[in-house]
């Protein structure tokens, strides 16, 4: 045993976690993102136990189970209290010196770990960290005496910094406490600030790049083999660069998203309001979590996405006070046409800010905060909330913000998308009217996750004298559609990804909604709108299709345009938005 008593590493661990929800039992290279500390902590020296340090809350009830099956003590404490959760786990292990470890960092070093616990027993101090005049690789770990935890809960088990971060509190009171110092080698060096916690889906899907470039094996990893990986592919970084680290004593925002998608109602407001909540968690540190309504395909969405959400039951109103009840959002954002009143709005408002994204309903009147990407059709100065207007509120995926300017092709290349679902078969129609169209036009038709026509259209093509190309549900559309040179397709969202992108696109309108929208796009020069699809047939689409195709220099003005206006930041804007519109005080009633 150590000369100053038993050292024990102590897990901190949940799967509550705002961002990302259990993501400590997220895979990492096929394991397990806890499985990976256990397994770098049992290549330590100095560490005579291990305790997973986990909440009461049933949500933990899997993880304890897991921690026990790999032989791991597994201590229980309040979901609100890390800090007591620490000391009880620290007088269950009978523990002299704690190894404070979280449990979103899987690349903990096990030498430096035994490099500090060495130099916290040998010099006399409580606590240990290491010493570099240069941004490190090293995130997780760090080292104090059993009296520096006591310290810890005497005169700070109040302070909400101790409590949620325990030894944070030491780096900020250093006066408080004895550190010793271990110098960081170079070879550990993060010159390029790579961040190496897990926070965000993003930030998995990093480490797993990294995982993969390197051909290691779960856990075997080397943190000076990742430096000199990410020196030679600093492209790597790009995952999750984006992603903000928040500060230890900054406080979650929690943020409720109300919307409906899938079937009918196609899956445009479920796209744009994943792509606001992506920003939310990324780059504003928020928790955010759906109440859906719509079909499965929808729901699955939203999960592969790494969102909680909770399925609309009953009367929808009723149900929401239930849910705000429970989950206590400080912004609920309703991207709705349901018949939510001004009233149910009016009665959350009192507990959250109250967010509406294009809602021209009554509703408005009792909102804080209202985004109208293209001009609302009413006088913006009847509302009493702030109001966001304009093609720099457009909600686009990330993936559409930045990108070089579509290419261009001697043989002209069409992309034809009807939306997520496409519930009134614009797919059949545009194949039928594509048929017409002379045979070097190269179509790919695109097909949504929650596409309803599969037979009749596999049929269709069966019989079509022109080979498609065709592909479903992509993931990666930005990439597929910058290599058109024109789309044909259902207005949507999909309209303003284009024109971000610099494509040319012609639109068929499902309502007269979507076709007013249509015309403020054909008006500011990025697209066609041919109108109500109901009232257009094949030989129309057709013609228009072939003009516009021959028609080059047209085409690069409206490249032109369509860049011009929208530049795919809209999403992050709004998410910000959203942010300071909760941290800010509440403006008195007039």
């Amino acid at each position: 045993m150590n000369p100053r008593g038993r050292v024990v590493a102590v897990i901190q661990a949940r799967m509550g976690s705002s961002r990302f929800p259990g993501k400590v039992l997220a895979p990492l290279a096929g394991q397990p993102l806890l499985w990976h500390l256990l397994q770098r902590l049992r290549r330590c020296r100095t560490l005579d136990a291990i305790v997973v340090a986990t909440t009461t809350a049933a949500a933990d009830d899997a993880l304890a189970a897991w921690a026990a099956a790999q032989g791991v003590s597994v201590v229980r404490g309040p979901e609100d209290d890390v800090l007591a959760r620490f000391a009880l786990a620290a007088e269950a292990s009978q523990a002299d010196i704690v190894l404070r470890v979280t449990g979103d960092a899987p690349l903990i070093d096990p030498g430096l770990i035994d490099a500090l616990v060495e130099a916290l027993c040998t010099s006399g101090a409580e606590h240990a960290l290491g010493r570099a005049g240069f941004a490190t690789l090293h995130e997780g770990i760090d080292p104090f005496t059993r009296g520096a935890l006591q310290r810890l809960l005497d005169e700070a088990g109040d302070d909400p910094l101790a409590r949620e971060h325990v030894s944070a509190w030491f780096k900020q009171h250093p006066q408080r406490v004895r550190t010793a110092w271990v110098d960081i080698e170079p070879r550990h060096a993060n010159p390029l600030g790579a961040r190496l916690s897990v926070d965000t889906p993003a930030d998995l899907a990093f480490l797993e790049a990294v995982y993969a470039a390197l051909g290691v094996a779960a856990g075997e990893a080397d943190l000076a083999a990742v430096g000199r990986l990410l020196q030679a592919h600093p492209e790597l970084l790009a995952l999750n660069a984006h992603v903000r680290q928040k500060a230890a004593s900054a406080r979650s925002h929690r943020v409720l998203i109300r919307c409906d998608g899938g079937g009918a109602l196609g899956l445009g407001h479920v796209v744009r309001c994943l792509a606001i909540a992506d920003e939310l968690r990324e780059r504003e540190g928020c928790g955010v979590r759906f109440a859906l309504g719509g079909t499965a395909v929808a729901a699955e969405q939203v999960r592969a996405a790494g969102f909680p959400l909770d399925l609309i039951s009953g009367e929808e109103a009723a149900w929401l006070d239930g849910l705000i009840a429970r989950q206590r959002p400080d912004a609920l954002l309703l991207d709705v046409r349901s018949a939510l009143t001004p009233a149910a709005l009016a009665r959350w408002r009192a507990h959250c800010r109250i967010v509406l994204l294009d809602d021209a309903s009554a509703r408005r009147q009792a909102a804080d905060l209202l985004f109208y990407p293209l001009p609302p059709s009413f006088d913006g100065r009847e509302l009493s909330g702030a109001c966001c207007s304009g093609w720099s509120w457009l909600p686009l995926r990330r993936q559409f913000a930045g990108q070089p300017p579509a290419a261009t092709h001697t043989s002209p290349r069409l992309l034809v998308t009807m939306g997520g679902s496409d519930p009134a078969g614009l797919s059949l129609l545009a194949v039928e009217a594509l048929e017409r169209l002379p045979a070097d036009c190269q179509p790919l038709l695109v097909l949504g996750r929650d596409f309803q026509h599969a037979e009749a259209l596999a049929a269709q093509l069966a019989g079509s004298r022109r080979a498609w190309q065709v592909e479903r549900d992509v993931a990666d559309m930005a990439t597929l559609m910058r290599s058109a040179d024109l789309a044909l397709i259902a207005y949507g969202g999909t309209a303003h990804e284009l024109a971000a992108l610099g494509v040319p696109a012609l639109y068929l309108c499902l309502d007269a909604d979507h076709a007013a929208s249509a015309a403020v796009c054909a008006a500011a020069g990025f697209g066609v709108s041919l109108g109500r699809a109901a009232a257009l047939d094949a030989a129309a689409i057709a013609a228009a299709v072939a003009a516009l195709l021959a028609d080059g220099p047209r085409r690069q003005r409206m490249a032109q345009a369509g860049r011009a206006a929208i530049d795919g930041g809209g999403a992050a804007r709004i998410a910000a938005r959203i942010v300071q519109c909760i941290e800010q005080p509440r403006r008195a009633a007039a």
